[in-house]
């Protein structure tokens, strides 16, 4: 039965498998402080093949002996390096391969937190969440001990993430249902055009028929030019009832206002008749007034005139004292009957 790491179950390949093979063999796994990128190794491989061996789990990780050189852990400083402690069966160390990372050489994570722990009774790993990005189990870890191996990551994981994964399914399944819609339009156009020329082509006529359908042709536009004639004198008819309606309408009107207009000006005279009466009456009235005060005060003169005094001229000396005044009228100068 090939590992786990041969099957390619490692890192964050574990998070998509669902169905673990594990048997109840011992294995070793390590993790590092977060508790991520898993590696381990069977009981059954030989020391020399895990001293040989250099596992890739991802092309910006690696996995290698301890014991090998460390010219290609030059991207790790030497206070990672010396953290690593030989193990009498193995030791793996993961590091980043330098042709991809690029960083130089120092990477952000300079000292690695390293755990170690032994896993064993994996019977019931089936019941675990598959979401769970690391298997987590209720052993005991232990430390240095001959059956655990070491594994110290320090690089910038390329993998990419579960959200990412999503979102491109998500877009393959939209450009898919993109696709599918435009066929079925394509198959709907394809089939309306189909369908078009079928109804187009058709048996040709005989003579016969094409007489027949000319002379309903004709039979259609002899009733449809009666019709329209008919429908044309029915609308001229219609528009001179309403021509006719609207002069009787207007000539009404004049008549309707003439006769108020009459019918004003009659009561105008009418009210200036009785106006000129009333004056007429008035001035009547104040006229006979006038000629009875007349008529009293000549009555009253006459009555009391001969008790009133003879009117006394004056500057005529002597004949001032006079109670007669027929001296005044009198000429000096004596008349001089002509000769």
């Amino acid at each position: 039965m090939a590992s786990d790491i041969d099957k390619g179950n490692f890192g964050d390949s574990a998070r998509n498998t669902t169905v673990y093979d594990l048997k109840s063999r011992n294995s070793n796994h390590v993790f590092d402080g977060a508790g991520e990128n898993i590696q381990y190794y069977s009981d059954s491989e030989s020391v020399a093949s895990r001293k040989s061996k250099t596992r890739y789990i991802n092309p910006a990780i690696y996995i290698e002996p301890v014991e090998s050189t460390h010219s290609v852990t030059s991207l790790h400083t030497d206070s990672c390096i010396s953290d690593v402690t030989p193990h009498p069966h193995s030791s793996y160390r993961s590091n980043s391969t330098p042709l991809l990372s690029g960083r130089g050489s120092s990477v952000s994570s300079g000292s690695v937190k390293r755990k170690s722990c032994r896993l064993t009774g994996l019977g019931n790993v089936k019941g675990l969440d598959v979401d769970e990005e690391t298997p987590r189990f209720d052993r005991t870890y232990r430390e240095d001990r001959p059956d655990t191996f070491r594994l110290s990551v320090a690089s910038i994981s390329t993998t990419t993430t579960a959200k990412e994964e999503r979102e491109r399914n998500e877009k393959k399944k939209q450009e898919a249902f993109k696709q599918w819609l435009a066929r079925k339009d394509q198959e709907k156009r394809d089939k309306a055009r189909v369908e078009k020329m079928k109804r187009q082509v058709g048996p040709t006529p005989s003579q016969e028929q094409r007489e027949e359908s000319y002379r309903r042709w004709l039979e259609r536009k002899r009733t449809q030019t009666e019709r329209q004639r008919a429908e044309d004198i029915m609308r001229q008819y219609r528009h001179n009832e309403q021509l006719e309606r609207e002069r009787n309408k207007r000539e009404r009107d004049k008549e309707e206002k003439l006769a108020e207009w009459i019918r004003r000006k009659e009561e105008e005279v009418k009210a200036m008749k009785t106006r000129e009466e009333r004056r007429a009456a008035r001035a009547a009235i104040e006229d006979e007034r006038r000629r009875a005060n007349s008529e009293r005060a000549y009555r009253d003169w006459l009555r009391t005139s001969k008790n009133k005094p003879l009117p006394v001229p004056l500057n005529q000396g002597e004949l001032s004292m006079r109670g007669t005044v027929s001296q005044m009228y009198i000429n000096p100068i004596p008349w001089q009957y002509p000769t």
